[in-house]
């Protein structure tokens, strides 16, 4: 993985990544963390509730173009409603 960081602003620039790479943190979704980071964005009555990182994983792969997955079925297991 190599990542490109601004140093004086200290802040996270650029990121570019293997396949391998992305499908393990992909496959974090086929958990039911995945349900959960989605139950917990959309059914809480609390504003701004996260489930850390799987909810920013969740969302990501949620607005992510269908152009940079295999097939639209992926995108929808990833985001499958358990």
């Amino acid at each position: 993985m190599r990542v490109l960081v601004d140093n004086e602003r200290n802040k996270f620039v650029y990121a570019e990544a293997g396949k391998d790479f992305v499908d393990a943190i992909f496959s974090f979704l086929t958990l039911p963390l995945g349900t959960i980071a989605r139950l917990v964005a959309k059914e809480s009555n609390v504003e701004a509730v996260r489930f850390g990182s799987i909810s920013s994983l969740y969302q990501s792969v949620a607005n992510l173009d269908q152009q940079y997955l295999w097939t639209h079925a992926c995108k929808e297991m990833l985001l499958v409603d358990s």
